[in-house]
């Protein structure tokens, strides 16, 4: 069974926002260009080995991408 997932997130003059569930780990790679991207999830306990894991892609062009545990 394959625990990990991919998503692949261009901002372009604006921002996006990435929403993973709890348990998940993250792991973010990508291009700023006068822009950004910053891991913002909260897992208050340490996650197990076999957690899944998202792969987020980011390219921030004059904008920002976060992934966070939920919208607001």
């Amino acid at each position: 069974v394959d625990h990990d997932a991919s998503v692949d997130a261009l901002a372009l003059f604006g921002g996006v926002d990435v929403v993973v569930p709890h348990g998940w780990r993250v792991a973010i790679d990508g291009t700023p260009i006068f822009g950004g991207f910053e891991d913002k999830t909260e897992n208050e306990t340490e996650l197990p080995d076999d957690a899944p894991v998202l792969n987020v892609h980011a390219t921030a062009i004059f904008g920002g991408v976060d992934v966070k545990n939920s919208i607001s």
